[in-house]
């Protein structure tokens, strides 16, 4: 039917079947066929273009053709082929079964000449030499690389974007595109400033005097052949192109009164002090854009303000800039209930949930946060005997949050939380109550790589009693009460918290904890975690020699690929050690536990990692898992890495390719390197609006007899990225 309405609703004006093209450049240089037909404003039919004629077909338009001649030489001019000419269209008519229109293929024939190459870039204007040197920093990767316009109007952007961050907020600039023949005989009216400009590429302080008598002919040919230049003089190989920036930096500007208002009832005292000390944006302090964009977020994050508008105000005069800050509050209190329900490699799960969250309790900018869910689980059992036994109970969590964030201005915050919960492990069942108090210093860092360090000062006071347990675990489980001081240093240097393209995360944790009820020993704790993002467009500014990447290829007249891919890499450890003088076993639940979704993807939760045997069953035998039916116990050390490879589409698809590796240990003393397993895998991914929604499928990969029964692939689906 579709075919049939095609031919019925075609009328005989011909479409154009394919644009193609002769004489340029191949797939992968930056003048092939895409290139030259996005130039174009005649375009061709779209694939399966006959399913919709009047939408997809393309109709022949010879007065577009003749002005695209045109086009092409101007997009090739602004690409450096400043020689290229267009020659001319082939023309055929080819037959279509699917339409009635007669289906034309042109074929563009162009004669591309030799790209020009950018002989010089400079800096010109009035500046002290560390900014000029900063500016020409900026500048160098372009040197003798192949022009382009777009190269320049982004490079101007940068020069505009790099003097903004230096407090030049009026900052101009304006570009002299100079192209030269390469030979200066081959100019008739200018034949004097394309000689300056050779000589001053070349020779500028051995040959100063040339230059000032050919710069005193002016454009009188004849007077200029009476200087002996040519001794000086180059020829070059292809035209070549002179790019001068002249810049005039202004005033150096400094921010003056910040003003905020709008239809609030939040007190602003507090919040401007946040803008003050965690943006850096503060009454005197030296003009910077970014200053503004990162206050506009340290407000967006109070979640406190629907609307937040920030405007500054230039004052010539004064060399300030006065900031007006617009806000519009939202709703500082919310309710929300759901239900949900999980399955982790079997381990199903049902729950109900409610939260209520508070922003701007008694209108002192403190928060509360209040958390339930209440659920019932069940844990597979004896998967290996053929049939499906499961572990199961009822599992919940209360959780009440509250935070002072401004006890000493916007620096200084106290977090306390109550918690309480009853869970579901394998072998037993747990009870949970616990305090802990928190206090938190934001540090400002100077320099541009991190901009806080957290120091972070808690206390942990927790109960935990067992019920249900196997025999096979008894010995291991007993109530007690813990007391933990813990102390923790943050340095977060990424661009973003959430889908991050750039920078590095660090973290380190010392806790210390004392048994004030129960069979345990005091112990201490130490972890860290490091992680690293890098986008891999940012390589083609890497160095080789004194050239870029980016430079090479444009060279070789290669186009750069896009590479809009984000390198992921964490690596985290971990180990407990039990204080001097003390015997007897760390808290069962204390112990690092290893696997799942959120570390070592190819294997189900808890189990990458030493166990014992659930009771009436044999599940390790000379070193070699008999059965699946086992109880992770945990180790006293931890070892662990990820990299990921991570894509998103402009749609906000994504996609990720995965290693990653590690391994528990029971003891310090059975660490070793070549122990570790290893697991890769791929990922779906999706930006959804309440954060990323990810699928991961994963295969271990190694062939530990110690493992040897647990499952070769794994899936994991979560709303969060793994790391």
């Amino acid at each position: 039917m579709i075919f049939l309405f095609a031919c019925i609703s075609s009328s005989k004006s011909p479409v154009v079947e394919s644009i193609s093209f002769r004489g340029n450049g191949g797939y992968w240089s930056t003048t092939n066929d895409e290139q030259l037909r996005n130039a174009m404003k005649q375009k061709e039919n779209r694939v399966f273009g006959f399913l919709a004629p009047d939408l997809w077909m393309v109709p022949y338009n010879q007065n577009y053709l003749d002005q695209d001649g045109q086009r092409l030489e101007v997009w090739y001019a602004h690409h450096g082929y400043f020689d290229a000419k267009f020659q001319g269209w082939n023309q055929s008519v080819v037959p279509s079964i699917f339409s009635l229109r007669p289906h034309i293929r042109l074929e563009g024939v162009v004669s591309e000449g030799s790209p020009a190459l950018i002989r010089t870039i400079g800096i010109h204007g009035d500046m002290y030499g560390t900014l000029r040197k900063g500016l020409q920093r900026i500048l160098s990767p372009y040197k003798e690389s192949v022009f382009s316009l777009e190269d320049i109007e982004y490079v101007e952007e940068l020069l505009r974007s790099y003097l903004h961050e230096r407090s030049y907020a009026k900052a101009n600039i304006k570009t002299d595109i100079l192209v030269w023949p390469n030979d200066c005989i081959d100019v008739r009216h200018h034949q004097g400033q394309c000689i300056i400009a050779n000589l001053e590429a070349y020779c500028e302080r051995e040959c100063r005097e040339v230059i000032q008598r050919v710069a005193r002919c002016g454009t009188d040919n004849a007077c200029i052949t009476q200087v002996n230049y040519k001794k000086w003089i180059r020829t070059e190989k292809s035209t070549v192109v002179d790019v001068r920036f002249h810049v005039d930096i202004g005033a150096s500007y400094r921010f003056g009164e910040i003003h905020i208002h709008g239809d609030t009832n939040v007190p602003l005292e507090p919040v401007l002090d946040k803008v003050v000390q965690e943006a850096r944006l503060r009454p005197g302090s030296s003009y910077k854009l970014d200053k503004i964009y990162r206050a506009q977020e340290v407000l967006y994050n109070m979640g406190l303000f629907s609307v937040v508008n920030i405007v500054p105000n230039y004052d010539e005069g004064a060399e300030l800039v006065r900031i007006d800050i617009e806000l519009e509050q939202t709703s500082f209190a919310d309710v929300n209930l759901g239900v949900g329900a999980e399955n982790d490699l079997g381990n199903l799960g049902v729950h109900l949930l409610g939260e209520f969250n508070h922003n701007n309790l008694w209108n002192r900018l403190m928060q509360v946060r209040w958390k339930n869910e209440l659920g019932y689980a069940w844990l597979p059992q004896n998967l290996d005997t053929g049939g499906y036994e499961f572990q199961q109970g009822f599992v919940g969590t209360s959780q009440l949050q509250f935070l002072v964030p401004n006890l000493y201005r916007s620096l200084l915050s106290f977090d306390g939380g109550i918690i309480g919960e009853a869970g579901l492990k394998p072998g037993y069942q747990f009870g949970l109550l616990a305090l802990q108090p928190s206090l938190r210093y934001l540090l400002p860092v100077k320099g541009r790589k991190i901009g806080f360090c957290t120091f972070r000062l808690g206390y942990e006071l927790s109960y935990r009693f067992y019920f249900q347990e196997e025999d096979s675990i008894k010995d291991v489980l007993f109530p007690y009460v813990l007391s933990s001081i813990q102390q923790e240093v943050i340095l977060d240097g990424r661009d973003k918290a959430v889908y991050t393209s750039g920078g590095q995360y660090f973290s380190m944790l010392l806790e210390r904890s004392t048994a004030l009820y129960g069979k345990t020993p005091s112990f201490h704790r130490l972890s860290f975690e490091h992680r690293a993002f890098l986008l891999l467009d940012s390589l083609y500014s890497m160095y080789i020699g004194k050239d870029t990447i980016r430079k090479r290829l444009l060279e070789r007249k290669i186009e750069p690929i896009s590479l809009p891919v984000t390198m992921a890499f964490r690596w985290s450890g971990g180990l407990l050690l039990p204080a001097k003088g003390d015997d007897g076993n760390i808290p069962f639940d204390d112990l690092f536990v290893l696997g799942g979704g959120s570390d070592v993807r190819g294997w189900a939760p808890f189990r990458l990692g030493p166990y014992r045997c659930s009771d009436d069953v044999i599940c390790l035998q000379d070193g070699v898992q008999q059965s699946r039916d086992i109880i992770p116990v945990g180790g006293l050390l931890r070892v662990f890495g990820n990299l990921e490879a991570r894509y998103y589409t402009p749609e906000g698809y994504g996609a990720v390719l995965f290693l990653d590796a590690g391994r528990v240990f029971a003891t310090r003393q059975d660490w070793n390197l070549e122990s570790l397993e290893y697991s890769a895998g791929i990922g779906l991914r999706y930006k959804s609006s309440i954060g990323p929604f990810r699928l991961d499928i994963a295969r271990r990969l190694g062939n530990n007899s110690y493992f040897q029964e647990e499952p070769r692939w794994a899936f994991h689906l979560a709303l969060s990225e793994s790391f």
